[in-house]
């Protein structure tokens, strides 16, 4: 959600890093969903969540970036349904914060090592990965393998 000259975003841990979505993008934080087995999806989905009444397939995105992570919250993000039915876990989420919108370069961030992020924002001392979910949901369908810590920066 744009608020004036600031944008809303929500932030959260992958791997000892910060990460951040435009809160625009998503529907909704679910606590706790029990997670159902999807035949045939393996890596990197966590299983699928019943959302009133939809069916949500979820990302594992901690497993993404390294496969031996093994802290989760008990929360699931689910994208805003314009961009597509799908739902992430990460290591844990951390909150909101508004960022001043003439501050997050409108550039993608550059390199392959880059794939999923969409730019870096300094704040409060940290290094806060905004992630590319457009790029993120388009590479869903293409084979990968585990170790895709090279994707995240």
């Amino acid at each position: 959600m744009s608020e004036g000259n600031y944008e809303q975003i929500l932030t959260f841990a992958l791997c000892g890093r910060l990460y951040g979505v435009e809160v625009a993008r998503i529907q909704e934080v679910v606590k706790a969903p029990e997670f159902y087995f999807i035949p045939r999806a393996g890596f990197p989905y966590a299983g699928a969540i019943n959302f009133h009444g939809k069916v949500v397939p979820v990302l594992d995105l901690p497993a993404m970036i390294d496969p031996a992570s093994k802290r989760r919250d008990k929360r699931v993000v689910v994208l805003h349904p314009d961009l597509c039915v799908l739902g992430f876990r990460v290591e844990s989420i951390d909150g909101l914060v508004l960022l001043e919108a003439d501050t997050i370069p409108g550039d993608k961030a550059s390199g392959e090592e880059e794939t999923y992020i969409r730019c870096r924002v300094d704040h409060e001392n940290r290094e806060l990965c905004l992630l590319d979910v457009e790029k993120l949901v388009s590479t869903l369908g293409e084979s990968r393998e585990p170790d895709r810590r090279k994707s995240w920066g």
